[in-house]
């Protein structure tokens, strides 16, 4: 018995549903300064519903993410604001 999968695919599960899409989103968030900034914005973004794969970038002063299913970009804008940063998308 080989090891492959009934499909031969290998890979993260996808999400079943069907329509479930996926969107890579890349914001400038002007105010971050240092590394708790960072945390904070990555924190914010992580607690939105839909939002994964956070990356934050001191250096370019923007974080990028994937937004899933029908959650809203305003959302995730909404949280960065919240957590006391400037965000706008690019």
């Amino acid at each position: 018995m080989g090891l492959t999968g009934s499909s031969g695919n290998w890979g993260p599960p996808r999400p079943s549903g069907g329509s479930e899409s996926m969107e890579s989103i890349k914001i400038s968030v002007p105010t971050i300064k240092c590394g708790g900034c960072v945390a904070a914005v990555r924190d914010a973004l992580e607690g939105v519903p839909g939002v994964s794969e956070v990356s934050v970038e001191l250096e370019s002063k923007s974080a990028e993410f994937v937004l899933a299913g029908e959650s809203h970009l305003d959302d995730a804008l909404r949280a960065v604001v919240e957590a006391g940063h400037q965000a706008t998308p690019n």
